[in-house]
């Protein structure tokens, strides 16, 4: 579920990236001067900006065994959802239901080997120092 949940936070990511271009398009005015909005050209910087981070922070919680990157996700795609745009913010809650996957994902992590195990077997010995034959069970 973790490689799934990163995954779907990368797509999202990206589509969030084509959508805050479409914004800053449509309402910031790139191609003419005169009828820039203001609030449109944030909208749109902010939303590349955290659509970036959310592309990032996806590969990040793919590669990494922490809840930390998981948990950015989380926050940076209820933060875009809220503050950016109608296009990007859809985006975000693609990336916000990628991010409840991933933290239910656990991430294999094999185990350090020290050497030989150092288990002794007691064999059983009655009171007079006699092996005893071992019991099948």
């Amino acid at each position: 579920m973790r490689k799934a949940g990163g995954l779907l936070a990368l797509f999202a990511g990206m589509y969030g990236v084509v959508a805050a271009m479409i914004t800053l398009i449509v309402l910031g005015g790139l191609g003419t001067l005169p009828s820039v909005d203001p609030s449109g050209v944030l909208l749109g910087w902010v939303g590349l900006a955290l659509s970036i981070l959310i592309s990032i922070l996806g590969v990040a919680s793919i590669c990494t065994s922490s809840q930390w990157p998981v948990l950015l996700l989380l926050l940076c795609a209820l933060t875009g959802a809220v503050i950016s745009e109608t296009l990007v913010a859809l985006c975000m809650a693609g990336a916000f239901v990628s991010g409840l996957l991933a933290t239910g994902g656990r991430v294999s992590i094999p185990l350090p080997s020290y050497g030989k195990p150092t288990i002794r077997i007691r064999m059983p010995v009655d009171y007079n120092g006699k092996k005893l034959r071992p019991r099948s069970v």
